[in-house]
């Protein structure tokens, strides 16, 4: 690794429990309510969502990123809510805020929409220095995200994902999507969030400064440049399918109110993206 090619490495380790202690009781419907990037007002696609508890589940860190102006906002909400069901949670952000458990990671250029490919690829370096031996998945979202970390335990612990797992293969897992439609060009989107298992995370650390990782690209599309990462390294990685035997998705990068509403359309990106998309409460 060229560790040059990196920011100076001073951001301090984040207990990853810290939120989790936060919990006051089960997730209802109020609680939801409140995350209103999320889930506002959306009880008919919320109904339609069973939580599924796994006995023996892996172990899951949710990331959320976010920036100072969101901290007692967005960041604050999901720290209220979703993301101390998650097994570990850290927030990850511009500046550090002891008072609301944020801990800031420095990255190379502005703090912007047009720069988050380089705060990605700081905070994954992060969370593979602090956390890498701690947890068995890695889930990272925008503070908008929302998250039933039930559901996603339950999802990884399935058979077929547990095998590749235990055999050390690593996963890339989320919203599967075709840049501008071209299935040769796949991306998990990071509207909905994705997930590393350890040898993914390992994967892409050890690839970050490659040149076929644009390491020091500046744009907003971190999504499809971590798939064009781990493509175009040494595994050649892709995504992979993560819908249910009925062809629904499990990652979701709109709310639930907007994807029960949607319709297909010839020339909206939702469409042209999406495999097979379905419809309504499908």
């Amino acid at each position: 690794r060229k560790a040059e090619n990196m920011p100076p490495f001073d951001a301090p380790r984040l207990d990853p429990f810290l939120h989790k202690r936060k919990i006051k009781g089960p997730l209802d419907i109020a609680q939801c309510q409140a995350h209103e990037k999320a889930v506002p007002f959306h009880q008919r696609a919320l109904q339609k969502i069973d939580i599924k508890k796994t006995a023996d589940a892996p172990s899951l860190l949710c990331i959320i990123y976010t920036y100072k102006a969101h901290h007692t906002k967005n960041a604050r909400t999901a720290a209220e809510t979703w993301l101390p069901r998650c097994d570990g949670a850290v927030i990850l952000s511009d500046q550090s805020d002891q008072n609301e458990g944020i801990v800031g990671v420095p990255h190379e250029g502005k703090e912007e929409y047009n720069n988050i490919w380089q705060k990605q690829r700081s905070n994954w370096r992060y969370i593979y220095e602090y956390y890498r031996d701690d947890f068995d998945y890695f889930h990272i979202g925008g503070d908008d995200t929302f998250v039933i970390a039930d559901n996603l335990r339950s999802f990884l612990a399935r058979p077929e994902i547990r095998e590749q797992n235990d055999a050390g293969k690593p996963l890339y897992l989320g919203r599967r999507m075709k840049v501008g439609g071209n299935a040769n060009h796949l991306f998990n989107t990071g509207g909905a969030g994705y997930v590393f298992n350890r040898a993914a995370l390992e994967l892409f650390y050890d690839s970050l400064d490659e040149p076929f990782c644009a390491p020091h690209r500046h744009g907003f599309y971190e999504d499809v440049l971590v798939a064009d990462c781990f493509k175009n390294g040494p595994s050649h990685l892709v995504p992979v399918d993560t819908r249910d035997a009925s062809g629904a998705e499990r990652f979701h990068m709109l709310n639930p109110g907007q994807h029960l509403a949607y319709r297909r359309a010839p020339k909206d990106w939702v469409t042209t993206y999406s495999f097979d998309l379905l419809e309504g409460l499908d």
